[in-house]
């Protein structure tokens, strides 16, 4: 079989195709002068592929941290996860809420009955450090963050 070479790094490696070895452009280096002769009997480097754009990079990062964080098994990602989901369903909460709000606004029929309305509705308490400490640990410990 032929041997070939192709072009890396914006042209400063060479990848061996028989072995798949990378060769640094150094001229004391014992590969790349057999790949310089290679050349010289009439060897045809393949091409580079173009480097990916600083978009296509981060866009990959992206998904790879997204990748990790849905399959990591790890106590740290379960926690992780855990906090993503209570924070979905406080905002759950809020936009009930809110909902229900705009609907009580809509029915009142002056600033008396809209302030009626409005002390009817549900309260929203504070949270404290510890009941969200001991919701993220409801949601690990019940597995939902698995």
């Amino acid at each position: 079989m032929a041997e070939t070479y192709k072009w890396l790094y914006g042209n400063t490696v060479v990848k061996r195709g028989s072995d798949g070895a990378f060769i640094p452009t150094d001229i004391t280096n014992n590969d790349y002068q057999a790949y310089l002769a290679w050349v010289s009997e009439g060897g045809v480097t393949s091409t580079a592929d173009p480097l990916p754009s600083a978009a296509d990079i981060l866009a990959d990062l992206r998904a790879g941290a997204i990748i990790e964080l849905m399959s990591d098994t790890s106590s740290n990602a379960k926690i992780l996860r855990g906090v993503l989901l209570l924070t979905m369903s406080e905002l759950n909460l809020l936009r009930q809420w809110i909902e229900a709000f705009k609907a009580t606004t809509a029915l009142a029929s002056s600033l008396t009955d809209l302030k009626t309305r409005v002390a009817a509705l549900s309260a929203m308490p504070d949270r404290t450090a510890a009941q969200l400490k001991t919701a993220v640990q409801s949601i690990v410990n019940a597995g939902t963050a698995d």
